[in-house]
């Protein structure tokens, strides 16, 4: 299910249709496992989705349009509060932008996400 905010045009009642739950037993099975509820992991895939997207040499508001942002400064307060940096800095750090795009689970620890 976590995996499946990593395709393209994945919303949650899509994904829940596709596995035949409603959203609600969705959410109730997302909370018996410990684990943060399904918009966390939308906002988390967009997040990565941008990161990802950081790899190419595409303007930073045209990366910001094409993943959902209403605009740069939106993609880059999301960015500071789940990876700490900001999109410049993680473009440049290669290394960094290969980690912090990972789809699904990725490192899930329960503490915010961060190269550091």
């Amino acid at each position: 299910m976590i995996d499946a905010y990593a395709l393209p045009l994945s919303g949650f009642r899509s994904i829940c249709g596709n596995l035949g739950v409603s959203a609600r037993t969705m959410q109730r099975r997302f909370r018996a496992a410990g684990l943060p509820p399904p918009d966390f992991w939308r906002l988390l895939a967009r997040a990565r989705g941008a990161v990802g997207a950081l790899r190419s040499n595409v303007s930073l508001a045209d990366v910001a349009s094409d993943c959902g942002y209403s605009d740069q400064a939106h993609m880059t307060r999301e960015t500071l509060r789940w990876f700490q940096q900001s999109p410049a800095r993680i473009r440049r750090d290669v290394l960094a932008c290969n980690l912090l795009s990972q789809p699904g689970l990725g490192n899930w620890t329960g503490e915010q996400i961060s190269t550091k």
